[in-house]
């Protein structure tokens, strides 16, 4: 099958896309994930340790910015929980085990008070081209560096769950993005080659991880905002996802 955009098409034999940014709206996710962990920060440790912890995840609280290359943006649950027990080290002096086992519980306890339908608002065109997809029966994975447990909910809060084929989490791969182990396991389980694998994303380790793999690429967004050189990596850029169709 053939996927086209503008004057150019891809050959694909299946579709794997990123989450945060591409399927859904990463801003919402993330200031959701900020607003129901700093108070518990603030509460157990104070407001010098919740002020590192913003900082060294690219947010400043008082403009409402959030840096999307930053690590609240594209870290896996196991870096973020390893920062913030950082944080807890230097402001405690106990144990690291201690340490990683405070920050787990915190993040774990904070993120479960966020009602999925908060956090879960789809990008322009994500439902309706992931159902055309799957009405052509072309493969749908997506390839993510959010923890499996939100993603699933996620889908199935956008009513998607039955048609994606396969979920990759930074725990199913030994190194997550911009590695090309995702790719690759998408490749392994779906028996696919990876330059019929087609990703669609909207950051840098997106791109970066095709590229890797030799799969190519959609960047999605406002591409023109970019690093020029991503843009120049990916084999397309799109706007929006409502630009692909199909051949």
């Amino acid at each position: 099958m053939k996927i086209q955009f503008g004057n150019e098409a891809l050959d694909c034999g299946a579709i794997a896309f990123d989450k945060d940014g591409t399927l859904v709206d990463s801003h919402v996710l993330w200031w959701s994930l900020y607003d129901a962990r700093a108070p518990y920060i603030r509460e157990r440790y104070g407001e010098r340790v919740l002020q590192a912890w913003a900082e060294m995840n690219g947010v400043d609280p008082e403009s409402r910015t959030l840096d999307p290359s930053g690590a609240l943006a594209l870290s896996s649950l196991a870096e973020e929980t390893a920062i913030l027990a950082v944080l807890i080290y230097l402001e405690t002096r106990q144990g690291w085990s201690i340490c990683m086992a405070e920050a787990g519980e915190l993040i774990q306890h904070a993120d479960a008070g966020i009602p999925i339908e908060a956090c879960t608002v789809p990008t322009p065109g994500a439902i309706d081209l992931i159902h055309a997809i799957k009405a052509r029966g072309l493969p749908i994975v997506i390839v993510t560096s959010d923890q499996r447990d939100r993603t699933l909910r996620m889908l199935q809060h956008l009513q998607l769950d039955d048609a994606v084929d396969c979920v990759i989490c930074p725990e199913d791969v030994e190194h997550g993005k911009p590695a090309p182990d995702m790719v690759h396991k998408v490749s392994s389980l779906l028996g696919v080659h990876p330059s019929k694998i087609v990703v669609v994303g909207d950051s840098r380790v997106d791109i970066e991880m095709a590229a890797a793999a030799g799969s190519p690429s959609i960047l999605v967004g406002k591409f023109a905002e970019k690093d020029p050189e991503i843009v120049r990596l990916a084999t397309a850029c799109l706007e929006t996802l409502r630009e692909i169709v199909f051949l």
